[in-house]
């Protein structure tokens, strides 16, 4: 039932947006502006910088809640519904999380001249490649999330004694430049987590394209960021298309950097069209302007076989269920494809229980344009599906779809090639013989060689499977294999983009002409260079309860602020309203 598509992602229609689009004149001038003062801002001290992240913190304090409310109307979550408290992770709980953490950053640069790093650089046994821990930094990371920890692995070569962070602060300022950010229109936090880390890890002066899907964003982030405005080190445009075109062709614009489709990608460095085709067939990009970028993912969750309690199945099955169904499905990390050992004598249960979980979850307002036409090309492909929730075009509504058995030898499905961007989540069975060692190398070849996207991969494994010491070496060495810039252990891996100390991107080493989940990457405020990936691990079962985007949270909306105040604000005063909330969730 496979169908060939071009990879990547279905191409979404632009929004019509709210706002009135910058003008010509408008975009020009906003350039013009930042470029007049990129010397300045290369010329900020530490100081100075931090005083602005101060600034910036006690704004978004005053309008957070204003904020997410302005989100939950625009998505069609009403008063009273738990899922209201999704997008204060979404949005002020991650742009706090950053300016707290780069300014503890900066602080530390001013003492020492780097980021202190919460432990010691060590070299991985596995590889020999060199681990830098990068979570937890705070005890607000430890308390609000017990047990779990991250390491980034730097590229192969790098040794211990050339161990590199905050290149800008360490090195050598250099000459700065001015960032074109192209915003993403999903999570209200992308846009402004990218344009910190264009000025404060770049050096970059940057104007930001907000999309029009989530422009009514820019009411708060111009008073949040409006220190750097008035500075004249940010300018805000707003539009579709032909203002990103004109932002991203302008001759003092030196760098590009996007968070959304390859398509649009393609479409700044190609061309469009024929035309676009021929240029990329022949490595000839319209622009010499330096290019980064976010993607998308057609995002794999393994399911390591092991001896699982019905506790563990109904646990695991909610915390499935809730990486589709965040935000709408509306993530580049959304899990995509969901991987089994065929012969794991609890798949059957535990797809069960994962059904249940998806069926309980409320269908949602599919607010992204162009949804229902993508899962229409999904399940038109896989005419077999299961729908759970109202399927009721008029409503709005795109019901949470699950393809079953799809065939890991039909390397051209679409399932596999092309990243659904809505309630969309396919399942596989991996033929292997009944070891670990063997399931977990079939496993990885499928995520690596078939599966669109690098950006980044879940990984589901039982601690008593851990036990066992030939199957902790199959998982360790698989961990080693992936090819994706976060893999994250026994969590979704949209911990990659949560916890901003960590670097997030594409796994490196994709051409411009096969661009796939990108290049470079955001956040990691430890300003940590020549990564690779991150890999995270955290607890089989959170010892706080259920994870916060479980579909059947009852108390999200309790637990988004008060997890704004200890982890996006590192307020330990608030951890007994966090961990209430959590734990009756």
């Amino acid at each position: 039932m496979g169908s060939t598509t071009h990879a990547g992602t279905i191409q979404i229609p632009e929004a019509a947006g709210s706002l009135a689009h910058s003008s010509v004149a408008d975009v020009d001038r906003a350039i013009e502006e930042v470029a007049a003062n990129r010397g300045a801002w290369i010329r900020t001290t530490v100081a100075s910088r931090i005083a602005l992240i101060d600034e910036m913190l006690a704004i978004l304090d005053d309008v957070a809640a204003d904020w997410v409310a302005a989100a939950a109307q625009a998505k069609g979550l009403q008063p009273g519904d738990p899922r209201r408290g999704e997008d204060w992770f979404g949005g002020p709980t991650a742009l706090g999380q950053q300016l707290d953490l780069l300014r503890r950053a900066l602080v530390d640069i001013e003492a020492t001249g780097r980021p202190a790093l919460p432990g010691k650089p060590t070299l991985r046994a596995t590889t020999g490649q060199v681990t830098v821990p990068t979570v937890p930094v705070r005890a607000a990371d430890r308390l609000m999330f017990p047990g779990l920890t991250a390491h980034t692995h730097l590229m192969p070569g790098v040794s211990l004694d050339a161990v590199r962070q905050a290149a800008i602060y360490t090195e050598t300022a250099g000459e700065g430049g001015v960032c074109a950010v192209l915003g993403a229109g999903n999570v209200n936090s992308i846009a402004p987590t990218d344009v910190m880390t264009k000025l404060f890890n770049d050096n970059l002066v940057t104007v930001l394209k907000m999309n029009p899907v989530n422009e009514y964003s820019g009411t708060y982030l111009e008073q949040v960021l409006g220190v750097l405005v008035r500075r004249g080190f940010l300018r805000f445009v707003y539009g579709g298309v032909e203002v990103g075109k004109r932002l991203t062709t302008h001759p003092l614009v030196t760098h590009i950097h996007m968070t959304g489709s390859d398509k649009t990608h393609d479409a700044v460095v190609w061309g469009v069209g024929d035309e676009g085709e021929r240029n990329r067939a022949n490595r000839t990009p319209i622009t010499d302007k330096l290019v980064t970028s976010e993607l998308g993912n057609v995002t794999p969750a393994i399911i390591v076989p092991g001896p699982w309690s019905k506790g563990d199945l109904r646990f695991q099955a909610g915390h499935l269920a809730g990486m589709l169904t965040f935000n709408g499905g509306f993530n580049c990390i959304s899990t995509r494809v969901m991987i089994h050992h065929a012969k794991w004598n609890q798949r059957r249960e535990f797809m069960d229980a994962f059904t249940h979980a998806l069926g309980e979850a409320r269908p949602r307002l599919a607010y992204y344009p162009g949804a229902r036409d993508r899962w229409a090309a999904m399940t038109a492909a896989h005419p077999s599906n299961d729908q759970f929730g109202v399927d009721d075009g008029t409503e709005g509504c795109v019901p949470w779809t699950l393809l079953r058995d799809l065939d890991p030898d039909q390397h051209d499905d679409i399932a596999f090639t092309t990243e659904a961007f809505n309630g969309v989540m396919g399942e596989v069975a991996i033929d292997a013989p009944m070891d670990i060692a063997s399931y977990l190398d079939q496993a990885v070849d499928f995520c690596n060689d078939v599966l669109w996207g690098t950006l980044g991969a879940t990984f589901i494994v039982h601690p008593r499977t851990m036990r066992n010491q030939d199957s902790a070496a199959a998982v360790e060495r698989a961990l080693d294999r992936l090819q994706y810039g976060s893999i994250v252990v026994n969590e979704w891996a949209g911990a990659g983009f949560g916890f901003m100390s960590t670097p997030w991107g594409a796994f490196p080493g994709h051409p411009l002409h096969d661009i796939r989940s990108g290049r470079g990457f955001v956040h990691n405020t430890l300003m940590v260079e020549d990564v690779q990936k991150t890999v995270f691990r955290a607890p089989f079962r959170s010892p706080t309860g259920k994870w916060g985007f479980d579909p059947s949270h009852r108390t999200l909306d309790r637990l988004g602020p008060a997890a704004y105040q200890v982890w996006g604000r590192g307020r330990l005063k608030g951890l007994p309203a966090a961990l209430a909330a959590a734990l009756r969730g």
